[in-house]
């Protein structure tokens, strides 16, 4: 806990991780429907921006579960205080925001490819990602170790909407505001 950490048992960490791939896995479907009906652009602005403020919000998940200052002990999962709720429930909503943004941004990429082969304008997703998921790990691995794990949680969310103001900064200009719904 000295360095940022939460004293959180290995399997309670491995619960709040798959939290968010469960929470992301059941919105997929529901939401992706939506995207394909009401536009995808509105999607991706949206889960991204929902996506940004979340991480925002979880430097101060030790803040609030002081504030609520209960100590459960679980199966599995040993004794955890009660911020290991709190970033349970923050990583369930980052998982929920990516399931509006994920769906999407991959049918857009697959709308572009329409007519010039889908799976090389999904490759092309994956090379504008791929740095970033180089990147990523080393970036955060040097916030932890010079100014604290808090700073990896504002880098991201700081990114996420950064990307969501290019995005619809991009779009604006170039199609219209009323472009995030056509897409």
């Amino acid at each position: 806990m000295a360095r940022g950490g939460l004293a959180l048992s290995a399997t309670a960490v491995g619960a709040v991780v798959a939290t968010e791939k469960f929470t992301n896995m059941l919105g997929q479907p529901f939401i992706g429907r939506f995207s394909d009906r009401y536009g995808r652009g509105l999607f991706i602005a949206v889960g991204g921006g929902l996506y940004g403020l979340i991480a925002l919000a979880i430097p101060l998940a030790s803040s609030v579960g002081e504030g609520l200052s209960i100590s459960v002990t679980l199966p599995l999962l040993g004794t955890v205080p009660s911020v290991f709720f709190v970033v349970l429930l923050l990583n369930g909503l980052l998982g929920f925001a990516d399931s509006v943004r994920e769906p999407a941004s991959m049918a857009l990429f697959a709308d572009e490819g329409k007519g010039n082969g889908i799976t090389s304008s999904i490759g092309i997703r994956g090379l504008v990602w791929r740095p970033g998921a180089l990147l990523a790990p080393l970036l955060g691995g040097y916030l932890m170790d010079s100014v604290g794990m808090e700073w990896v949680f504002f880098v991201a969310g700081g990114t996420a909407l950064t990307g969501v103001l290019t995005f619809l900064g991009i779009i604006s200009r170039r199609f219209g505001t009323g472009a995030l719904a056509r897409w």
